[in-house]
Parts: structure tokens; C-alpha cells; sequence
């Protein structure tokens, strides 16, 4: 375990200088986040110059983690859907189209960008009457041109200062012929 935020450390090396990524919220001291683990022995990444990542995925999230919180709180629910990635000049567009929990729904569009096989995405917006501000980031390593897996952290921060922080697994894979019509 870490005590820095590796998410926005991911997505500052991971991203074209061109690329717009909202801040993320750093946790306050003695709130550890998870390393990201590497690859697993044996598989290794498609040659970055060769892989596409735009279009139509399939994303489910799994093993939720409340990493700490200043009020009771879930572990959270996995969420599994469709999911389109758009490359374009200034990064990476990710949204989700089925199976987010999204209040507002600015919270299924992440942006980022992507360097070699690492896909670095995030959000944050307003996301209640009392002005508390939730964001999300996604690290993810394609370890093909069908498939990529990696982490995800959410916060959560009133502006009277309470704050949860969370963590999960990412999983990507293209949708078989026909399973999205």
C-alpha cells in the first residue's frame, strides 16, 4: 500500500500533453489506495502502434472496496453495461451508455487519454443539493485488442469536509457479433 493518489499520477504519465483530465481529489493523509497490479506472468500488451481502442465495449466493475469514509457507507455494487471509446485529437472519450448509476449523468462520461496499452480516464462533478463533489478514474491496461483490465477509484467530498473514498476492479472486453442488437 501506497499514501499518494495513483490515479492522477497514472493519469499525468499516461496522457498526451493535449489531453483535459478534471482534477481528481487527493485523499487526505493515511487513506492508502491499492497498487495497480502488473500483468500477469506470460501476457504481455498488443504492440501500442497496432491497438484501437474506439468503439463498442463491454465494462464490468467487481471486488468494491470502501477504502475508508467519515460516515457509514456501502462497499458499493458492481455495474456491468455497454460502453463506447472515442480517440480523437485531445484524448480519450469514454461513456458508458448501459448499466452506470449516473447522478447526473456528466458522471458516465469520463475523458482522458491513452499512452502505449494504458487508458487513464476521470470524471468529478456536483453530484447533490449540497454541493458535494463526486469523481471517478480508471487505469486500464489492454492486454489485447479485445480485452483490457485494471482499477478504478471513487471519492466523494462535502463541503463541510466529509469524504469516502473507494476502489475497484476495471474489465474491458469487445462485445461478441450480435450481443449488443
Amino acid at each position: 500500500m501506497i499514501r499518494i493518489p495513483v490515479l492522477p499520477l497514472l493519469v499525468a504519465a499516461a496522457l498526451p500533453a493535449a489531453a483535459q483530465v478534471p482534477d481528481m481529489p487527493i485523499l487526505p493523509e493515511g487513506w492508502d489506495i491499492p497498487n495497480i497490479a502488473p500483468l500477469p506472468e506470460g501476457q504481455r500488451a498488443e504492440d501500442p502502434a497496432t491497438l484501437s481502442i474506439s468503439g463498442a465495449w463491454i465494462y464490468a466493475t467487481s471486488k468494491h472496496t470502501l477504502l475508508a469514509c467519515d460516515f457509514p457507507a456501502s462497499p458499493g455494487e458492481p455495474m456491468s453495461g455497454h460502453m463506447e471509446i472515442a480517440e480523437h485529437d485531445g484524448g480519450v472519450t469514454v461513456t458508458l451508455v448501459t448499466g452506470g448509476r449516473c447522478d447526473p449523468a456528466s458522471m458516465c462520461i469520463f475523458e482522458g487519454g491513452i499512452a502505449g496499452t494504458i487508458l487513464a480516464v476521470a470524471n468529478s462533478d456536483t453530484v447533490d443539493g449540497e454541493g458535494g463533489i463526486a469523481a471517478n478514474g480508471w487505469a486500464v491496461v489492454f492486454t489485447g485488442t479485445a480485452n483490457g483490465t485494471g482499477s478504478g477509484t471513487s471519492s466523494y467530498v462535502h463541503p463541510k469536509g466529509y469524504r469516502c473514498a473507494w476502489s475497484y476492479r476495471v474489465d474491458l472486453r469487445r462485445p461478441a457479433e450480435g450481443e449488443l442488437d
